[in-house]
């Protein structure tokens, strides 16, 4: 994609989830890490992004929140099992999110990861250690102490068409982390 094209911006919310873990490897969302994470991305966009793009962030309630997280969670699976993603269609909520405030491009974000607490980190690698031991063979002791992913769908309205998606993991980085997001 030509970044000097881009003139207009909306920047849909950002969806994170943020999974903790306590117990075994069973997760929960953290509603506190998610926020802070949402929170965190919106900064660095607004610091990011040049200023001769004309940016926007939307400001919805929780239903077009939700209906957006959806349809770009939709997205992303089709774009991950597609062999062309620039060719698929884009879902019409966002489409018409675009179109309603009249811009050109979209810009869907979504985080995810998971992070272990202290205690657990300990406690499973304590069990790794004894079942490598136990099976006189190599096991991974490693439990993987947390994880974060972040994707980024660029939207071309006129086009109706992906024109930008990016993809960067991190192991064993707490999703929070500025690192991690910058």
């Amino acid at each position: 994609y030509d970044s000097k094209q881009v003139k207009d911006l909306l920047i849909f919310p950002v969806y994170a989830r943020i999974d903790i873990i306590k117990s075994g490897d069973k997760s929960t969302k953290s509603e506190t890490l998610s926020s802070q994470n949402q929170n965190s991305i919106k900064v660095l966009l607004a610091k990011y992004i040049p200023d001769s793009i004309n940016r926007q962030f939307l400001d919805c309630n929780d239903v077009l929140k939700a209906e957006i997280a959806n349809s770009g969670i939709s997205l992303i699976k089709s774009i991950k099992a597609s062999l062309l993603p620039k060719n698929l269609d884009i879902p019409n909520s966002l489409l018409k999110v675009l179109d309603s405030l009249k811009q050109d491009y979209g810009l869907f974000i979504l985080n995810a990861g998971f992070t272990r607490t202290q205690e657990n980190f300990v406690k499973q690698y304590i069990i790794r250690k004894e079942i490598s031991v136990a099976s006189l063979v190599f096991y991974n002791t490693e439990p993987n102490e947390s994880y974060a992913v972040m994707i980024g769908v660029l939207i071309d309205k006129k086009r109706r068409k992906i024109s930008y998606y990016k993809e960067l993991s991190w192991r064993n980085r707490n999703p929070n982390e500025s690192l991690v997001l910058n």
